[in-house]
């Protein structure tokens, strides 16, 4: 849609005449079902249903915290090793089953119980301070009172 938008803006900056733009919500949200589309098509059967999960990275995904819940994108090995730093897991790095990506994603519940357990001690702010300065993809999930009352949604737009 964006692509269709700025042909039409620069088709107008040309002609002088706008253009009719649309685009289709089902095809963009079918397109974004490539894990399941690719284990309905290679296995021929519905995918199971993986919850905050992801399909084919782990740990990736929201987590329960002292006061809320925070997402954690530590599926790259240097992340998910500095996360089982953090948590005071260690241990977890030269776990066999946690060993690389697949290793993760195969025992995914069983690690993410681990890492749940550790977790829940410290706040959502905490946990995001210390990722964030570590360098772990993470972010805090919001009820709808912190959605309407953050900084950034009350900020006028600038211009």
């Amino acid at each position: 849609m964006t692509i269709g938008i700025l042909a039409a803006v620069q088709a107008r900056h040309r002609t002088g005449r706008g253009q009719y733009v649309e685009t289709s919500l089902l095809e963009a949200a079918t397109a974004l079902q490539v894990y399941e589309a690719s284990h309905y098509f290679t296995f021929g059967t519905n995918p199971p249903r993986t919850g905050q999960s992801h399909r084919g990275s782990s740990p990736y995904q929201v987590f329960p915290s002292a006061d809320g819940f925070v997402t954690i994108g530590a599926g790259q090995q240097r992340f998910y090793e500095a996360l089982c730093r953090l948590a005071d897991i260690p241990e977890l790095i030269g776990d066999v089953r946690f060993s690389s990506m697949v290793e993760r994603v195969l025992h995914n519940d069983v690690l993410i119980d681990l890492l749940s357990t550790q977790i829940r001690k410290r706040s959502t702010a905490w946990w995001i301070t210390e990722l964030e300065k570590l360098g772990v993809p993470c972010g805090p999930v919001f009820n709808h009172q912190q959605v309407f009352e953050d900084p950034q949604v009350l900020s006028p737009p600038d211009g």
